[in-house]
């Protein structure tokens, strides 16, 4: 059966997106090569590639650690979940497309943790927020194999990365079974997160934002929820950062371009609302002109931002 006989018009729209997405976040899904790490890294970097960190259903959920050497010890630990709708991208994308930023930050002594979770054609939600979670959970408890400090996590993520980034930090502080895999929740805490352009209520998800239908029964929200958010506004709830912000919630930073055509700007703003009746500590800062994950969003300026943010959350000394 051709492309055309089984899409509508609508449904290759929505294909055509996720490419987007994908070559947003992937670069073209370049590989990320031992010329590429030799050329943007640091040179005594050392990586724990591949690492399995789960298996489910056949399918196997991997890791990988980049420390700036072996003998650093303690090492403060930022998770980065990429992004692409939650239905394409890998493990590698982030360390390509922020490869300024996390060559700054590795030099600086801090894990980058870059994890695979289940797409949304492999498995609905709450899917995705389980694997982050036994991601996170597996450098927890083998936290003295890789030299890294257990005590010292934050999350950060763009776009779909951004969400679930931003939903392990709100419900961390809460007991919500069906988000782990045994419904036994961990120990480990989230110290911050940095959420760029991440969907954050998806009951407030709504109407054209551009590129994106974002009521279409076969939008990327629905894929993931398994329904739209209209017809499943209980899931559409439950999959939402903000449901569980509390003042326990760590603290944020924020980042969305004012002419986002996919994750509208309105999603941020939202999330900054809630944290601030909350009275969590959060930082919202708005992108002037920038898109879905354009590349305004790579200046220095917004990197000193994070690397700023991080060190405080983490307590970073390493310089």
């Amino acid at each position: 059966m051709s492309l055309h006989s089984f899409f509508s018009m609508k449904h290759i729209v929505h294909l055509l997106l996720l490419f987007f997405c994908m070559e947003v976040f992937s670069q073209e899904n370049k590989p990320v090569d031992s010329l590429f790490l030799k050329a943007n890294f640091p040179e005594t970097m050392v990586i724990f590639k591949d690492i399995v960190y789960k298996r489910v259903n056949g399918i196997e959920l991997k890791l990988d650690i980049y420390k700036r050497s072996v003998s650093d010890a303690n090492s403060p630990v930022v998770v980065s979940i990429h992004g692409g709708a939650w239905y394409a991208g890998s493990k590698q994308d982030d360390v390509r497309y922020s490869t300024k930023l996390f060559n700054e930050l590795i030099s600086k002594g801090y894990a980058i943790v870059s994890i695979d979770y289940r797409l949304s054609q492999q498995a609905v939600f709450p899917a995705q927020i389980q694997d982050c979670n036994d991601a996170i959970n597996y450098i927890f408890t083998h936290s003295s194999i890789y030299k890294l400090d257990k005590n010292r996590i934050a999350v950060m993520g763009g776009s779909a990365g951004g969400h679930l980034a931003a939903l392990v930090a709100t419900m961390n502080v809460h007991n919500i079974p069906d988000f782990y895999t045994n419904g036994k929740k961990p120990k480990f805490s989230i110290k911050g997160v940095v959420d760029l352009y991440g969907v954050s209520d998806f009951m407030a998800c709504r109407g054209n934002s551009g590129y994106v239908d974002h009521d279409d029964p076969n939008s990327a929200e629905a894929k993931l929820l398994g329904a739209s958010p209209l017809e499943r506004p209980d899931v559409a709830k439950k999959a939402s950062p903000v449901t569980y912000i509390t003042k326990d919630t760590p603290p944020f930073l924020i980042f969305h371009g004012d002419k986002d055509p996919v994750v509208q700007y309105s999603q941020s703003v939202i999330l900054h609302s809630y944290l601030q009746l909350a009275g969590v500590k959060n930082k919202f800062i708005t992108v002037p002109g920038a898109g879905h994950g354009t590349a305004e969003f790579g200046r220095d300026e917004y990197n000193e931002e994070i690397i700023s943010f991080l060190s405080s959350v983490l307590n970073n000394k390493n310089k």
